[in-house]
């Protein structure tokens, strides 16, 4: 290190061309002492108290027996460091501000008062004996709020308005959100209003009102639930994997009323262990048991006694082991019952007994009168009325009626006839002739008086009535053969053509037809 010092003196501060290293230079007009350092730098030494004191870029001013504090300039900023041990004090009985040369203000700090943080000079952020006070947006990474009071609070408001909304936080653990304001709680997504509660406590989703007629789902408060979509299904429910209940439907809380469940892929719908299966890989609705979900057979009643369905309408058979008109006393004739029971019978009763009865064979049965009162009874080819429930004559052969017949008997002989009237009735076998006629003058040569009968006749002899005549002498007619003939008398000889010719005859006659 040089031993000389040389000394320098002048008007403001040396040049550093002025120095060499460690040479002084005193600024004789500003009282100031200036060295130039090993880095060919002038640096001042020491200051005037009654002027100012400059300090280069990077000059310090340091406090403190361990350069504890430092106030410098670096060029481009300028620094106060606390790098000792203790803590930075700036202390103020009125205020200390934080603002530019211009006297913009960016922070105020009142003792024993607030703090207030600015922004281009307007207050944004103040302390207050609460807490804080912002005025404008808040924006934030993420908010906590801790309070040693219960609940835990956070409200937001309006200027003047003294509710607003809030979030509560209690200590057991529940969080509110409460509109103090008695208005409805929005819920928006984009700026989209999604959900809102309104002041009724009900829960509006894709909705702004209560009405029915607009998309959207209603929750009430009282437990009613009401949706509406337009185009698209209202309700899904969806059970994934195993068969069973899909919807249960409770009364009082605790008793079942219903269900809608599923089994193999379809549905079934009911209460208790009485549902209707709906099975679409039959077209069929099955009686089933919700309960334990199988098929329940012959089981499940369609109606009641005294509480019917109306009409039944279908497009093809009923099949069924029993049909039954079950007993209602609303209703006049309120025995009448059709059944078909294990027999394989069909049975109609009326007041309290049977009537009717068709039998396995297809016998009918009846039990009281008969009475047709429009149409006919027909019978089929050989068939008729059995009388076998009588008593039977020695030698019968056949209690069968089998035929019935009335009509005109056309009469034919071998000369012209005047007719007043033929007529004819057969029951069974039997058949009634009565006639009126006239014979034409005439004769057919060799031939008997005879006409020919409607049916041929089973005997070869039998007799009629003749009730007028107007031929001379007591004449007979007889049953001969196929043919009515007319006879002299019982016992004689039959008449010619030429005998009856121009006479009347008025009879009735029988026979036993073939």
């Amino acid at each position: 290190m040089a031993t000389t010092i040389v000394t320098k003196k002048g008007s403001g501060a040396p040049a550093a061309s002025d120095l060499v290293e460690g040479e002084l230079a005193v600024d004789t007009t500003n009282g100031r002492l200036y060295t130039e350092n090993s880095s060919a730098a002038v640096v001042e030494l020491g200051s005037n108290p009654s002027g100012n004191i400059t300090f280069g870029d990077n000059g310090k001013a340091i406090f403190g027996a361990g350069s504890d504090l430092q106030i410098y300039h670096d060029g481009s900023n300028s620094y106060i460091d606390e790098a000792g041990t203790g803590t930075l004090y700036v202390r103020a009985d009125s205020a200390t501000t934080i603002a530019n040369p211009s006297n913009t203000l960016s922070a105020r700090f009142r003792p024993s008062t607030s703090v207030s943080l600015y922004y281009n000079g307007v207050e944004k952020l103040a302390t207050t004996a609460t807490g804080i006070d912002v005025t404008g947006t808040v924006t934030a990474d993420g908010l906590t709020v801790a309070s040693s009071s219960d609940p835990a609070l956070i409200t937001l408001r309006q200027t003047g308005n003294t509710s607003g909304f809030i979030i509560k936080n209690f200590d057991n653990d529940e969080a509110q959100l409460v509109n103090a304001d008695n208005g409805p709680m929005v819920f928006k997504t984009n700026d989209t209003e999604a959900m809102r509660i309104d002041s009724g406590g009900n829960l509006l989703v894709g909705k702004a009102t209560t009405a029915i007629e607009t998309v959207g789902i209603n929750l009430f408060g009282t437990g009613r639930i009401l949706a509406t979509a337009d185009g698209d299904d209202v309700v899904v429910l969806n059970r994934k994997n195993s068969d069973g209940d899909i919807a249960v439907f409770k009364k009082d809380s605790s008793t079942t009323v219903g269900s809608i469940g599923t089994l193999s892929s379809k549905i079934h719908v009911g209460s208790g262990d009485t549902s209707l299966f709906f099975d679409s890989l039959r077209d069929a609705l099955v009686p089933h048991n919700g309960s334990t979900n199988a098929a329940r057979d012959a089981a499940i009643d369609l109606g009641r006694d005294v509480v019917r369905f109306k009409d039944l309408y279908l497009s093809g058979g009923a099949l069924t082991s029993t049909v039954k008109f079950l007993t209602n006393t609303t209703v006049s004739g309120s025995d009448a019952t059709i059944f078909r029971p294990a027999d394989n019978t069909m049975a109609f009763s009326t007041n309290g007994a049977e009537r009717m009865k068709i039998a396995s064979d297809g016998v009918a049965h009846f039990n009281g009168d008969v009475k047709v009162l429009s149409g006919d009874i027909q019978m089929g080819s050989g068939r008729g009325i059995n009388f076998s429930a009588s008593s039977n004559a020695g030698g019968m052969t056949s209690e069968t009626l089998d035929d019935y017949e009335e009509g005109t008997w056309s009469v034919t002989s071998a000369v012209g006839l005047t007719i007043t009237s033929a007529v004819y009735t057969r029951v069974g076998r039997v058949v009634h002739l009565v006639a009126d006629i006239t014979f034409a003058s005439g004769s057919a040569s060799g031939s008997d008086a005879a006409l020919a009968l409607p049916f041929n006749n089973l005997n070869t002899y039998s007799s009629g009535s003749l009730n007028y005549t107007t031929h001379s002498g007591t004449p007979t007619i007889n049953i001969e053969g196929h043919f009515l003939k007319f006879r002299a008398s019982v016992s004689g000889s039959a008449l010619s053509y030429a005998n009856v010719g121009g006479h009347r005859f008025i009879f009735h006659a029988a026979y036993f037809a073939a």
